[in-house]
């Protein structure tokens, strides 16, 4: 069993044995923050007896009964990290579904992943720092292990969440704006939990870790308050002909678009496997720079080296410059 003494867990014991049939004794065995130098099975061993002082004298008993022994195993782990528990929204399992949760994000969109972070080493609150890690799993381009640029740590009310927060239970979320240069990326967005232990592991570190799988859209922008064509244009190097060429559906170059509007900031091109970054931006008039913008998975590939087989890439033709490059592109 376990109990707590001074808001501390304490191992103990009930121990019962019966003087009569009408009187029962009970003790309480307690060990108060065990505490050993690694995980270890410990037996404890009692027996209930009856003692009679002899001739008065209060100094000598002796014993007339005694029950059989009764052993208790106990086995004293170290004190466990905090537990962060990933929790779905309405297209994602809810808390504790299990497995790793996807998500796919969207240049200029805020996404949220929402968390849960229990202490389930005390009964009282605890400090509990939260912090982002780099994991090199399962990421892709260049700017694989990287933490998000402005990504943040949020109450579930909104505001953010310092590095220790002193609580039982958190519930919280990931904010992150994947900006431009973020387009294509796939990795993952990795947390971590950690608790700070007691006397018996010499206030060593107790950490806990979870990492969400994010991919963003490729080409595509999330319109945002006081965004217009040719705002959006300027921020991807392009001009605001090109994005309405790519966004039939505006009917106007003029029109208010809607926040929150997704809008395709350029065309998707399925490239073969004699292309490469160089050859691609020159047929459509970009810059290798520009390029490497619009397709952050591809960072770190040499500009001549060939795509793989099948490699989709987001592409911003610039009329203009075509024709000065077509004399160049014919040569490769």
């Amino acid at each position: 069993g376990e109990s707590w003494v001074g808001g501390r867990r304490a191992a103990s014991v009930a121990v019962y044995y019966r003087l009569s049939r009408e009187q029962l004794v009970q003790r309480t065995f307690t060990w108060e923050t065990p505490c050993l130098s690694e995980p270890e099975d410990v037996i404890l061993c009692v027996a209930g007896a009856e003692s009679r002082p002899i001739g008065g004298n209060l100094t000598f008993f002796l014993k007339y009964y005694q029950t059989a022994m009764q052993c208790v195993h106990i086995y004293v782990v170290p004190r466990p990290a905090p537990v962060i528990t990933a929790c779905g929204t309405a297209s994602t399992p809810p808390c504790g579904g299990g497995g790793v949760l996807s998500y796919t994000a969207r240049m200029g969109e805020e996404l949220k992943m929402p968390f849960n972070v229990r202490n389930t080493a005390s009964k009282t609150p605890r400090a509990i720092n939260i912090s982002f890690y780099k994991s090199s799993a399962n990421e892709t381009g260049g700017l694989a292990s990287q933490v998000p640029d402005g990504a943040q740590v949020m109450s579930s009310a909104g505001n953010s969440i310092g590095s220790s927060i002193t609580e039982l239970s958190i519930d919280g979320y990931i904010s992150w704006v994947p900006r431009l240069g973020w387009g294509g990326w796939s990795g993952e967005v990795c947390m971590q939990a950690c608790m700070q232990g007691n006397r018996c592991s010499n206030g060593a570190w107790s950490c806990s870790s979870y990492c969400f799988k994010v991919r963003v859209e490729r080409c595509t922008w999330t319109v945002n308050q006081g965004d217009s064509l040719d705002v959006i244009a300027a921020r991807f190097r392009t001009n605001w002909m090109q994005i309405w060429y790519s966004n039939p559906w505006i009917m106007h170059p003029d029109a208010d678009l809607p926040v929150s509007m997704k809008v395709a900031v350029g065309r998707t091109f399925r490239a073969t496997g004699i292309d490469t970054p160089k050859s691609i931006s020159l047929q459509y008039g970009m810059s290798i720079p520009q390029f490497f913008d619009m397709n952050a998975d591809l960072r770190g590939m040499q500009e001549d080296q060939a795509f793989n087989l099948d490699q989709f890439v987001c592409i911003i033709t610039n009329s203009c410059s075509i024709l000065q490059s077509k004399q160049i592109y014919n040569q490769f």
